[in-house]
């Protein structure tokens, strides 16, 4: 777990539809809904964004790749370590980021 004062970022996911660790999770975000989750791949590929990411009608990452049109939605990501990038807006208005490594095992 990824953690600051804020929020804590589970780094590791393992969608094997066992709904255990399937999606990831960013406990605390709830609380900021202007925010922002990209995930990239090795190369630097983005393979998923979302706005509002923890909130309501929010679509998680499960382990799908959204971003390239080589993969089909319906493919899985191989196992793997994926890069994201976490920009969001904290109670107070201050832009605030948050970067590290999320590890997919099926």
């Amino acid at each position: 777990i990824d953690r600051d004062e804020e929020i804590a970022v589970y780094t590791a996911i393992s969608p094997n539809g066992d709904n255990i660790n399937d999606e990831l999770l960013i406990v605390g975000l709830d609380k900021f809904p202007k925010n922002t989750l990209s995930i990239f791949n090795r190369w630097g590929v983005k393979i998923f964004e979302q706005d509002g990411y923890m909130q309501d009608e929010a679509k998680l990452f499960r382990g799908i790749s959204d971003g390239r049109t080589t993969i089909q939605e319906s493919d899985k990501l191989p196992v793997g370590t994926y890069y994201y990038v976490l920009e969001y807006e904290n109670e107070t208005g201050t832009q605030k980021s948050k970067a590290g490594y999320i590890y997919i095992n099926r």
